[in-house]
């Protein structure tokens, strides 16, 4: 449902895509992290990228329940060249 979906920051949509792109094997926290913030990393990426999952989390409704609607690619609006693009 379109409107169970906020629209969270760039950063954690670049997540989702990211993930989506992967979906079915697992990513490294190191190539999350490059693929988030490149060369210009924050203070502390570890505790930066798990901030990014939580907020995705809530995005999605994790923190709602297993009968939380989980939005689709179209509602998030994300497209693989944006992942390529923000990494």
């Amino acid at each position: 449902m379109a409107d169970s979906w906020r629209n969270p920051a760039l950063k954690v949509r670049a997540l989702l895509a990211d993930l989506l792109v992967h979906e079915g094997r697992q990513v490294s926290t190191d190539r999350l992290v490059d693929d988030l913030w490149g060369e210009e990393l924050p203070g502390n990426p570890a505790n930066a990228l798990q901030a990014k999952v939580s907020q995705l989390r809530r995005a999605l409704g994790r923190d709602r329940g297993a009968g939380a609607s989980r939005p689709s690619a179209s509602e998030t609006g994300l497209r693989q060249r944006q992942a390529r693009r923000t990494s």
